[in-house]
C-alpha cells in the first residue's frame, strides 16, 4: 500500500534472526526487549506512520508491537500519510490511547470529521500541542470540544481555517487558559473581541500569529501588548487596520519580543519600527526555521518536519 519496501524488508530479516536465535538458551532477540523502555522509546518514535503500517504487516509478532504502540504513544503525527490515510485508520490508531499529548494533523483535510476528532480530544485530556492547518472539513463544534476537553492546551494552529468563528475562539480562550502560542493565519473570522479577550484570558501568550485577519486594528495590537508581558513574536502581517499607534505601544510593553511581522500593514511606518530594531527585534524576518525553534521550546522539543533515518538496531543489548 506504501512506497519504502526496504524497511519491511528489514523488519522482515529481524523477524527471521530472533526466530532462529530464539532456539538457543540464554540468547536474546529483538523481542526479548523491553516494550516501552526501548523498542517505543528508541525505535518505534523515529518511524512515521506509513513506515509503521510497513512494520506490521511483518508478522504477527510485529503487528501486536504496532498496536501495542499506538495505544501508548503521545505524539501522533499524521502529515507524512495526510493524503492517504482514512477516517477509519484514523480511528484506528487513537481508539484505545489516552496518552496522547501533541497530534499533527496538517493538511489532513478531506477524511478528518468533527466526529473522529472529537472522540479522540475526549480521550485524551492531556493535550499540549494540535496543529490542524487546512483541515477545512472540521467545523468549530471541533473547538468548543477542544475548549470543554483540553484544559492543558499550550500550542495551537489553526492557519488557513476558515471556518473559525468568534464564537468558538471565545470559548477556546475561556477553556484553554494556558495557550502559549496560537497561529490564526487566514482566519478571515477573527475580530477585535475575541483577539482582546484570547490575550487578556491567557496572559501567557508566547507567540500570537494573526496574519492576514482583516479585521484586526490597533485595538487587539493594544490588548496584546499590555496583557502579554512574555510575548516574543507577533504577526500581524496584512492587518492593514493596524497602524503605528499599535507598533509604539508594542514597543513600550513587550520588552522580550524578538521578532514582529507587519508586512502589508500600509499605516506602518519605519518611524515606528525604527525603534524595535534598535533594540535587536527582528522585522518580517523569513518565518520556517526561527519560528520552529520557538515552537519546539514551547514544548518538548519535537520538530515533526525532520526526516529520520532507520536507527541502528544492535541485537547484543
Amino acid at each position: 500500500m506504501f512506497a519504502g519496501r526496504g524497511l519491511e524488508t528489514t523488519f522482515t530479516f529481524l523477524k527471521m534472526a530472533s526466530t532462529k536465535l530464539a532456539r538457543y538458551k540464554n540468547i536474546r532477540t529483538f523481542f526479548c526487549l523491553p516494550r516501552e523502555d526501548v523498542i517505543f522509546q528508541h525505535i518505534f518514535s523515529h518511524l512515521d506512520i506509513i513506515q509503521l503500517f510497513l512494520c506490521r504487516r511483518v508478522c504477527k509478532l510485529f503487528k501486536e508491537l504496532c498496536d501495542a504502540y499506538f495505544n501508548v504513544c503521545k505524539c501522533l503525527n499524521c502529515v507524512p500519510a495526510a493524503g492517504r490515510i482514512t477516517e477509519s485508520a484514523f480511528d484506528f490508531m487513537t481508539r484505545e490511547n489516552t496518552n496522547l499529548q501533541d497530534i499533527v494533523l496538517k493538511h489532513c483535510k478531506g477524511w478528518l470529521k468533527d466526529n473522529s476528532f472529537i472522540r479522540v480530544i475526549r480521550r485524551s485530556h492531556r493535550l499540549k500541542k494540535i496543529d490542524l492547518t487546512g483541515c477545512s472539513s472540521l467545523t468549530n463544534t471541533s473547538l468548543f470540544s477542544l475548549a470543554h476537553c483540553c484544559s492543558f492546551l499550550k500550542n495551537l494552529t489553526l492557519r488557513e481555517c476558515r471556518w473559525v468563528s468568534t464564537e468558538a475562539l471565545i470559548q477556546l480562550a475561556m477553556g484553554c487558559k494556558q495557550l502559549e502560542f496560537i497561529d490564526l493565519t487566514g482566519c478571515w473570522q477573527v475580530s477585535d473581541n475575541c483577539v482582546c479577550l484570547l490575550a487578556s484570558t491567557c496572559t501567557g501568550l508566547r507567540v500570537i500569529v494573526l496574519n492576514d485577519c482583516y479585521s484586526i486594528s490597533n485595538a487587539s495590537a493594544e490588548t496584546i501588548a499590555k496583557s502579554c508581558p512574555g510575548v516574543i513574536h507577533i504577526g500581524i502581517r496584512g492587518c492593514w487596520r493596524v497602524t503605528d499607534t499599535a507598533v509604539y505601544l508594542i514597543g513600550e510593553y513587550c520588552r522580550k519580543l524578538r521578532s514582529l511581522e507587519v508586512k502589508d500593514c500600509r499605516d506602518v511606518t519605519e518611524i515606528s519600527l525604527s525603534r524595535l530594531r534598535v533594540r535587536g527585534v527582528q522585522i518580517d524576518v523569513p518565518q520556517p526555521s526561527r519560528m520552529q525553534r520557538w515552537i519546539n521550546h514551547l514544548g518538548d522539543g519535537i520538530n515533526y518536519e525532520q526526516k529520520w533515518n532507520i536507527p541502528a538496531i544492535n541485537l547484543n543489548i
